[in-house]
């Protein structure tokens, strides 16, 4: 039997013959229709600024535990933001959120995400670190306050940071959701699902162990936490627009992380591990509140008149 007198019927799903046979185009065609693997479903998208007016009662307390289920392995479904372009700037971060820039007048932040979030400082040129002003942290995160806001980390987008307050995102709440999420210990469910993570953190997250019993002795070990997989870069430098991809199609906000001066582990004070205890035991902070318990690298100075942010 010659090729072109095969018929549809004789034709396998997945036939093996080689390709030099199959001289007739119509012939080809067919098989090619026969073997296409049907299109991938598409993925709803996923959302960075969730949707201003949310469902949740004005008097429910929003909740900062981790995500049940797959919430936490993956955001599909959340609802985009669609701001029309005339509004933008009204959601615009502020200017603690976002990189250094010398230009602005306004001071660099230090914030490393392995302290607790009081102990962020901003820090002038030749002037040191100066505790930043209460003020300051309450700032709105954005121009324009959003009620529910949504973070990813460039170097960990398979975790999103999800940050709640009824009235209006505050810079204080970011820096804490921010701090408590990279704290929390990887599942069974994480760790099988990022496996190769896992193994690049092992030598960081023995470090940091090591790190730990050298400050606390008593300091018990959970397993790996969030924190880990960043692989030693822990210094927030501010979040950069990033253009719209597969799994955000409007783009979104993500966090920037450097690894710490080498200088700065080695001056942490002996209680550093404390406020990793409050987490594990069911301690959640609310927004707008501190823990007196992880000490940074740094201790700021009271910022005077002359050093205060503008």
């Amino acid at each position: 039997m010659s090729v072109t007198q095969i018929t549809a019927m004789d034709i396998p799903l997945r036939p093996k013959l080689p390709t030099f046979q199959l001289r007739a185009s119509g012939m080809a065609q067919m098989l090619y229709r026969a073997r296409r693997c049907p299109p991938p479903r598409s993925l709803p998208p996923k959302g960075i600024l969730k949707r201003i007016f949310s469902d949740r009662p004005p008097s429910t307390r929003p909740t900062d535990t981790r995500p049940t289920g797959s919430a936490s392995q993956t955001s599909q479904g959340r609802p985009i933001l669609h701001i029309p372009e005339s509004q933008k700037m009204d959601y615009a971060l502020h200017w603690q959120l976002l990189p250094f820039n010398a230009a602005s007048g306004k001071p660099r932040l230090y914030f490393d995400i392995r302290y607790a979030a009081e102990y962020a400082t901003h820090v002038r040129d030749g002037q040191g670190h100066f505790n930043i002003p209460r003020r300051e942290l309450e700032k709105l995160a954005t121009k324009k306050g959003l009620p529910d806001m949504t973070f990813c980390a460039w170097d960990l987008p398979i975790f999103d940071i999800e940050v709640h307050r009824p009235d209006g995102v505050r810079v204080c709440d970011v820096f804490e959701r921010m701090y408590e999420n990279h704290q929390l210990v990887l599942t069974r469910t994480e760790k099988a699902l990022h496996r190769d993570r896992v193994e690049r953190a092992q030598p960081f997250y023995e470090e940091r162990i090591r790190h730990e019993r050298a400050l606390n002795p008593a300091y018990v070990d959970l397993g790996m936490r969030r924190i880990d997989l960043l692989e030693g870069k822990t210094v927030f430098i501010g979040c950069q627009w990033r253009h719209p991809c597969q799994e955000y199609p409007d783009g979104s906000w993500t966090l920037l992380f450097l690894p710490p001066p080498r200088h700065a582990s080695s001056s942490a004070p002996e209680q550093a591990s404390r406020c990793r205890a409050l987490i594990d035991t069911g301690y959640v902070q609310q927004a707008g509140s501190y823990t007196q318990a992880a000490a940074p690298p740094y201790r700021g100075r009271s910022a005077s008149p002359t050093t205060s942010a503008p």
